[in-house]
């Protein structure tokens, strides 16, 4: 609920100014992304609070998962645009770049930046030829990578949640 209360105001701004008008749709995948990572989240901890005896373990474990999660797809794909930049005398590696770059489909921040946003009416025009880029590139963003870490992050959950059922019906007999 906190996570909301911090959020609404976005959308809010958002349907009340008519520039961003053209970024409502962008702004719904942000808040569902919002949403679906305060429920992996909580549902990775609720997880290990079942799996673990001691609360110690739980949050580390918790913690753990969350960072390789949500960070180590990013810090890989970092890593690879880095030390493999484009060639285009070697396709196979701008390949693996990409491979890279759509393995990131566990994170919310790559589903984040898959996002599409158009800040064309927002930002002043620049003539440098990176930014044109940029902007374009921002402005058609990565669906299949957004569509990939909703369907991954709610897989996640439903599997967890049937664990956590089984795991309570063997240990105690408490769950249906």
């Amino acid at each position: 609920m906190l996570t909301l209360f911090l959020v609404w105001p976005v959308l809010l701004a958002c349907v009340m100014v008519s520039v961003y008008w053209s970024n409502l749709l962008s702004v719904v995948a942000y808040l569902l992304i919002v949403l679906i990572t305060c429920l992996t989240t909580a549902m990775i901890a609720l997880f290990c609070s079942v799996l673990f005896k001691k609360t110690p373990q739980a949050l580390m474990t918790t913690y753990l998962a969350i960072i390789l999660l949500f960070c180590a797809p990013l810090a890989v794909q970092y890593f690879a645009e880095t030390f493999f930049p484009y060639d285009k005398a070697r396709p196979m590696v701008n390949r693996s770049t990409l491979y890279i770059q759509q393995a990131g489909f566990t994170s919310p921040f790559a589903a984040a930046q898959a996002v599409p946003l158009d800040a064309g009416g927002t930002t002043p025009n620049s003539s440098s030829r990176s930014s044109v880029n940029a902007a374009t590139e921002a402005a058609i963003g990565d669906w299949p990578l957004f569509f990939a870490y909703v369907g991954f992050s709610l897989g996640l959950n439903a599997f967890l949640l049937v664990t956590m059922m089984w795991l309570f019906n063997t240990r105690w007999r408490v769950a249906g």
